[in-house]
């Protein structure tokens, strides 16, 4: 597994959870990130990211409640001061209906409870290592919702032509 120097991360944790928020925390502690931010409400964290920008977002997702909307929020381009932030949702809930349904809304990874300092790291490197194309289509923004494990150009033909890939402008080396 490769090593990578977290430290310069900023990290914002999302969950009402204040024992999940500890677990996490603490993880992303032991992995070397010192800049850690953590709200327990969907609403105030949109508003934290806008005042300060984070590099990746941890969010946790529990069905009914606002995270799903939080993640909505960032992905929007015309409301987010960065809609490409990269994004691992947090759940125990990982049935294959919520796993869809943040992927719709944009998610970059999934990370289904119960997690480890292990599991953390992995989904940082898949972040990291996996950079994926994002994309505008009239109902959906975000990474590409699509693995590409094979024949690229066979999945280039998939695309719809509503579907257009955008790219940030950051170092694809960091997330």
């Amino acid at each position: 597994m490769e090593r990578y120097d977290l430290s310069h991360l900023d990290v914002l944790i999302v969950d009402s959870n204040p024992h999940m928020l500890t677990i996490l925390r603490t993880a992303l502690h032991e992995l070397g990130i010192i800049k850690l931010r953590d709200v327990s409400d969907p609403e105030k964290a949109f508003q934290l990211f806008k005042d300060q920008q984070a590099d990746l977002i941890f969010s946790n997702w529990v069905p009914g409640h606002d995270e799903l909307k939080f993640l909505n929020q960032i992905r929007n381009p015309d409301k987010s001061p960065n809609p490409f932030v990269p994004i691992i949702i947090v759940t125990a809930y990982s049935e294959q209906a919520n796993v869809l349904a943040a992927r719709d809304l944009g998610m970059t990874e999934f990370l289904a409870s119960p997690v480890s300092v292990k599991s953390i790291y992995q989904h940082i490197c898949s972040v990291i290592k996996d950079h994926r194309v994002f994309i505008k289509e009239p109902k959906f923004f975000g990474p590409d919702r699509r693995r590409h494990e094979g024949n690229r150009n066979k999945d280039e033909e998939r695309r719809s032509e509503t579907e257009t890939p955008v790219e940030d402008n950051k170092d694809k080396s960091e997330p």
